[in-house]
């Protein structure tokens, strides 16, 4: 008789056993990684309940509402069943809305919802929405602003398939050049400018802009504007 090893088919079991356990743990670490990666995408109800814990706005409510009855009556024309996507009021900027289809995400610009009320909720949402459902309905492979999305913005949310939202984007950065003319840029050029790490120059006359309310502080309490 040989040695007091093992057989080897037991030596060969063992080691089958060890590799598929090993890949196992392997599989299921990577479940876990992809579920807490994707858990809102996976479990959307959950995302919807913590927005819902808090205090949403009256006009939050109202775009809510409108994206979900534009849900509603796509299903009764299409005739399919539609996730509802997870709804975020994070943008800002100058966009109005913005949809990320892969994840099912809809996010609307919260600074110009308070700021045009109902000509938002009215524009926007079914506008945002009809995106997602055309994705939905015809597939990926379509214009973003295409015949699918102007036929669902027609025939679903009953709106002018107009591209670009016509909102008037409020803002107190007010610049000035040497051809006087007035300026506005966004909150991003003028914290840059602020800080020093950036300059503007005027398109007309070349010259670097200047910040209007700076100027105007300055200007009260120079001596030519006290003694007027």
């Amino acid at each position: 008789m040989g040695g007091g090893g093992p057989p080897h088919f037991v030596t060969l079991l063992a080691r089958f056993l060890l590799k598929q356990s090993l890949c196992q743990v392997q599989v299921t670490r990577w479940i876990i990684f992809f579920c807490l990666t994707h858990f809102f995408a996976l479990f959307p109800w959950a995302y919807s309940a913590r927005c819902y814990c808090k205090r949403m706005t009256e006009l939050q409510a109202k775009a809510i509402k409108r994206i979900k009855d534009v849900y509603a009556k796509a299903e009764d024309i299409y005739g399919i069943p539609l996730t509802f996507p997870i709804v975020s009021f994070r943008l800002k900027g100058r966009r109005a809305g913005y949809v990320m289809p892969a994840y099912n995400r809809l996010a609307l610009n919260n600074t110009l919802l308070h700021d045009h009320g109902d000509n938002f909720v009215n524009d926007t949402p079914g506008h945002e929405a009809a995106h997602l459902i055309s994705y939905a309905v015809y597939g990926y492979n379509i214009e973003p602003h295409g015949k699918e999305w102007k036929r669902v913005m027609i025939e679903v949310c009953e709106q002018q398939p107009t591209r670009c939202h016509l909102l008037e984007v409020k803002t107190n950065h007010e610049y000035f050049c040497s051809c006087d003319r007035t300026i506005y840029i966004s909150t991003t050029k003028h914290n840059r400018i602020l800080r020093g790490d950036g300059r503007y120059n005027c398109n007309v006359c070349k010259i670097e802009i200047r910040w209007k309310k700076l100027y105007e502080k300055a200007a009260i309490f120079s001596p030519v504007a006290q003694a007027s």
